[in-house]
């Protein structure tokens, strides 16, 4: 999200510099690693807490049948992966005409070039959401004169603990010295 809003605004941002930890810049190669890592478990237990969290606030949904022409009711039957979810809703809600056409368009790999601040691209080797095929390529990144990549060889997904014994977390370490020579 942050990526594509600084690709949307270029030198308008507000923002001097910025880091996007983790994002699936590639929506298409991400979803389909969630949707076959160990298969199929991450997507159907993140459409269980989706769907769960629909139900304990459903009737702060009640407005998407009369703007979106969305159903939460059929929707929640039909829904049992992050796929679905994102194909029956997330793109309906965003003005797509299906879950094709989010992942093609909602993700920022095709805008990169518009951003215009100093932004920070933060992945690690072993983050099982994003996945090898959905990891951007060091060359992606390397002709743009705004981008730069961090990629640690682990940290997981957003997780980059210290060490087994400790809860600490040490992706501050390098963000904080980024800000620093902004």
């Amino acid at each position: 999200i942050l990526g594509r809003h600084l690709a949307k605004t270029g030198k308008e941002t507000p923002f001097k510099g910025a880091v996007c930890m983790c994002p699936p810049i590639d929506l298409k190669a991400s979803s389909e690693n969630i949707e076959n890592k160990l298969w199929g478990v991450y997507s159907r237990a993140l459409a269980d807490y989706m769907k769960e969290s629909w139900q304990l606030h459903k009737e702060k949904f009640l407005h998407f049948k009369l703007v979106h022409d969305i159903d939460m009711e059929t929707i929640l039957k039909k829904c049992k992966t992050l796929w679905d979810i994102d194909h029956h809703f997330t793109s309906k809600v965003h003005g797509f005409k299906d879950g094709h056409h989010y992942y093609q368009e909602a993700g920022s790999i095709n805008v990169l070039q518009n951003i215009k601040v100093p932004t920070l691209y933060m992945y690690s080797d072993d983050d099982e959401m994003i996945g090898f095929n959905g990891m951007p390529k060091k060359e992606v990144f390397e002709k743009h004169e705004y981008i730069s990549l961090l990629q640690t060889g682990g940290g997981g997904h957003l997780a980059y603990i210290e060490s087994s014994l400790s809860c600490g977390q040490w992706f501050t370490k390098p963000l904080i010295a980024y800000f620093d020579k902004l």
